[in-house]
């Protein structure tokens, strides 16, 4: 059963599809130069047709671009007195931002505690860049990879973990599993699984 209800399509050439037109289209254009040829095109006829328009770039001719054709809708730091580093991000169609990392500090108010070391996160915000809520998942250490959402609005949260924690419906083999996380939208949280081994 997919997840979206919204049409998704990659496109690597000059250009942009016919379809492709007005406020309703988000073009996500990826450059980590900014001066792919494709990129630039797909960018430039995404601005003649009055797409909405996200794009990631170090800079050159794509930043460029962003910048004399974008306004920043807003900003927010998540983190503590520690490192704090963001490594996924999941957008729901109300606008709410999940965003999935790792913390080395307690910070916000957290429905999970944090207990010390290297813990993963998960955190929402609001449509206007507001947390909503945060929490900390596993031991230490264990690292949050990738977040996604479910059609019913649960969170998923995968990562690496180092050490056993929860009660997992698959256990811990050690050496560094892979992990998975579902918590409720409200949140309260479902069982874990491990998932592999990276060693």
């Amino acid at each position: 059963m997919p997840v979206s209800r919204t049409p998704i399509y990659v496109h690597r050439d000059y250009d942009l599809p016919a379809w492709a037109a007005g406020k309703d289209t988000l073009v996500i254009l990826s450059s980590h130069s900014g001066d792919t040829e494709e990129t630039v095109s797909s960018f430039e006829r995404a601005l003649k047709n009055g797409c909405s328009i996200l794009a990631v770039t170090r800079g050159g001719k794509i930043g460029g671009l962003a910048r004399e054709n974008g306004a920043l809708q807003w900003n927010s730091f998540l983190g503590g007195l520690d490192y704090d580093s963001g490594r996924a991000l999941a957008v729901d169609v109300s606008g709410n931002s999940y965003v999935a990392g790792l913390s080395q500090a307690t910070w916000g108010s957290p429905f999970r505690p944090f207990s010390g070391g290297t813990m993963a996160f998960v955190a929402k915000l609001n449509a206007g860049g507001a947390l909503q809520w945060n929490g900390f998942l596993g031991g230490t250490p264990v690292y949050g990879f990738a977040v996604g959402l479910m059609s019913g609005g649960d969170v998923l949260i995968a990562g690496r973990s180092l050490v056993t924690w929860g009660s997992p419906v698959s256990p811990y083999a050690g050496g560094g599993d892979g992990f998975i996380a579902r918590l409720n939208q409200d949140p309260a949280w479902r069982p874990r699984h491990a998932v592999g081994d990276f060693d």
